[in-house]
């Protein structure tokens, strides 16, 4: 108890100071330009997809 948390920074003494906010939101805009297109590559991918004979044969029993 009482122990003290030191970032990876601070236990090697290093003086560089933490990313600015703006350096910040453009790793986040990024990520997520990066996860944006990951999700629609899989979604261009399902929908070309064929539907499957078995699948087909059930919907014309419903209608």
């Amino acid at each position: 108890m009482g122990d003290v948390l030191h970032s990876n920074n601070e236990k090697r003494g290093s003086s560089s100071r933490p990313p600015s906010r703006r350096k910040q939101r453009s790793d986040v805009e990024a990520a997520n330009g990066s996860v944006g297109r990951a999700l629609r590559s899989v979604y261009q991918k399902t929908v070309e997809e064929d539907v499957p004979a078995e699948m087909l044969d059930l919907l014309g029993k419903l209608g």
